[in-house]
């Protein structure tokens, strides 16, 4: 949830209920570093499950790739967030959200060596680089439709941050290297 009411419950208006899978994906795998680091088994098991429902509502099963946003009651609702520059749509994809999917999505599969955890990030993999990588490489288009068509090329401005891709380039380089070298069997 992108905000709530100080009781702990929804503002049940569109912008309310919103759902930003990035940020759950992002805030997740932030938890579960944290989990690894003091050996919390009970927050660990709530954050995988917290990123299956994420992954099970944002993830587009007909165009590939996640959605920006999804409302947390399923309910229909204006499909235009309004940005300083443009406008997003509940289904466009968005390269920072995919780039905290990817990470997430590789590090829960090698902790918990689950095959179809890793079919997923394979999935997504194989979006990215069709979708947003551009084929001369560099840095990923930022925006895309839902059908995956490129909707912004622009690579930098004030609403682009460039940090995003290359630290989960990073991060799943680091993790996969870790898991080479058996990091993960203790």
């Amino acid at each position: 949830m992108e905000s709530l009411k100080e009781d702990g419950t929804v503002w049940d208006t569109d912008e309310g209920r919103i759902v930003n899978p990035g940020h759950i994906f992002e805030g997740m795998w932030f938890c579960i570093d944290e989990a690894l680091v003091d050996n919390d088994k009970e927050v660990l098991t709530r954050a995988l499950e917290i990123i299956d429902i994420t992954y099970k509502n944002s993830i587009d099963k007909v165009n590939g790739g996640i959605i920006q946003r999804f409302d947390c009651f399923g309910k229909a609702t204006d499909n235009k967030l309004r940005t300083g520059i443009s406008q997003l749509n509940a289904d466009d994809k968005v390269d920072w959200v995919h780039c905290e999917a990817l990470y997430t999505l590789a590090l829960v599969s090698v902790l918990t060596n689950d095959n179809s955890r890793f079919q997923n990030f394979l999935d997504l993999h194989k979006y990215c680089q069709n979708h947003f990588r551009p084929n001369q490489g560099g840095d990923w288009y930022p925006l895309l439709s839902a059908d995956g068509k490129v909707l912004r090329k622009n690579k930098g401005g004030k609403h682009r941050v460039a940090f995003h891709v290359p630290r989960a380039l990073m991060n799943i380089t680091l993790l996969f290297r870790k898991f080479s070298e058996g990091y993960f069997n203790s």
